[in-house]
């Protein structure tokens, strides 16, 4: 036998929000405060519960502008070990912030920069500090890229990319780009 539980949360149009966006973010986190009160319960809002979370959604909206004008957007170098061969060096880059010496993961901030279309410029921060990291430790490993798909068709991305290869004399062959599941699943 199999169990399942389910924690929803409910905004209402236009009782809760005006917009999708708003909507969206109340839901989620009434989904979250259902979890977090023991799971398989259905939340919706009261009115001290939309002003939390629109605050918090505008907090993270400032922190992500703060962080891309200040370049806090630092790589994170995950280690991956293959199984068949100990020699083999393989890294994944994951985007952090770090906010005054606080290091904020991607999973509190990452919808909210795509949804405000700041992640292509976030995405490029992160691979150029990458590379020049890369260069200045003469790493020779591989290095798995995580990207929005956004990135892949904003503005002169691939472009970028290759200039920023040429400029930290990056092996090509040793990049892979990862499209993340999160907007793969979503299309």
């Amino acid at each position: 036998k199999v169990k399942v539980t389910m924690s929803m949360g409910i905004s209402i149009y236009p009782k809760h929000a005006m917009n999708k966006s708003e909507l969206v973010a109340i839901a989620d986190g009434m989904m979250f405060k259902a979890k977090e009160e023991g799971k398989n319960i259905l939340r919706t809002p009261n009115s001290n519960d939309i002003v939390n979370i629109l605050k918090n959604e505008k907090q993270k909206s400032s922190m992500l502008v703060n962080a891309l004008e200040n370049e806090q957007i630092v790589p994170y170098f995950q280690p991956i070990k293959a199984s068949y061969d100990e020699n083999l060096q393989i890294h994944e880059l994951l985007m952090r912030l770090n906010i005054n010496g606080n290091i904020v993961s991607a999973f509190e901030f990452i919808e909210t920069a795509e949804g405000m279309n700041l992640i292509n410029d976030m995405d490029l921060m992160v691979i150029k500090k990458a590379f020049e990291h890369i260069k200045n430790e003469n790493y020779k490993g591989l290095l798995f890229v995580n990207l929005s798909p956004k990135s892949l068709i904003a503005g002169d991305f691939i472009n970028t990319v290759n200039r920023l290869v040429n400029e930290y004399e990056i092996n090509r062959e040793n990049i892979v780009f990862e499209i993340t599941e999160r907007e793969t699943v979503k299309n």
